[in-house]
């Protein structure tokens, strides 16, 4: 299909068609490079303003990695393979945690503390078969673990792996598992706490090299661009904008 084509129906008087702008205000996963490729590709559009979010949603390679779309991450990157869980936690944010109040803060780390005893419950009393256990993310706090692991419990989806031979999978907890996991788990909390703080310091890394990789993709097809902080991260995590010009 020629992408100019796609110009001609629109009320755009003929003597303004060489001024044409894309703007995109978070643009989510795929909607990002492909306004990038449109405006690369199509000579009607000089000018491009996006701002990009919602990278864990940009289609992944046959092998489940994200595909560089600059030669010049590709070659950094080298042996480095990035993941769904990569481009994850690039979406994080430490402003989360710094935009909250200090109750607020301790129910969401205790919130994440027992989803990870779940989970660690799942996958070892069902014999580590390698099956993904999904439990439901948004959760009222509950201060006790208990209490959570019966409503994780009774909503539990399961991924069954290939290699998995398991006709049924535990779907219950009962008390004795309930202090067992508490007794092992006895510094857990400080555990998930220095996690989530490393996961914080690596986030933006991970977003940079995201935003890079567009830039340069961009600068390696000769158009001038530049990118910057279009307003306080406080307001939106995601507030990098690319903004480029055709010469």
């Amino acid at each position: 299909m020629d992408i100019d084509s796609l110009f001609q129906d629109l009320p755009i008087p003929k003597n303004e068609t060489d001024i044409l702008g894309l703007v995109g205000l978070h643009c989510c996963g795929d909607l990002t490079p492909t306004l990038i490729d449109l405006f690369l590709n199509c000579q009607k559009i000089k000018t491009l303003v996006c701002v990009g979010c919602c990278f864990n949603r940009l289609t992944l390679n046959d092998q489940g990695l994200w595909n560089p779309l600059s030669t010049t991450v590709k070659r950094s990157l080298g042996d480095l393979k990035l993941g769904e869980f990569a481009l994850r936690l690039s979406c994080d944010s430490a402003h989360t945690w710094a935009n909250t109040s200090g109750s607020d803060q301790e129910s969401m780390l205790r919130l994440t503390y027992h989803r990870m005893l779940l989970q660690y419950y799942l996958w070892d009393s069902n014999d580590r078969c390698g099956c993904e256990y999904f439990t439901p993310r948004k959760s009222k706090p509950r201060n006790d673990f208990g209490s959570y692991a019966r409503w994780g419990m009774s909503r539990l989806r399961i991924k069954k792996s290939e290699s998995c031979t398991k006709t049924e999978h535990k779907n219950s907890i009962e008390d004795q598992d309930l202090i067992s996991l508490n007794a092992k788990f006895e510094k857990g909390m400080e555990q998930v706490a220095g996690f989530l703080a490393v996961r914080s310091v690596l986030s933006p890394v991970l977003e940079t090299l995201v935003l890079l990789d567009r830039f340069l993709y961009m600068k390696e097809r000769g158009v001038v661009a530049d990118i910057f902080p279009l307003f306080d991260s406080t307001l939106s995590p995601r507030n990098m904008v690319i903004v480029a010009r055709k010469s």
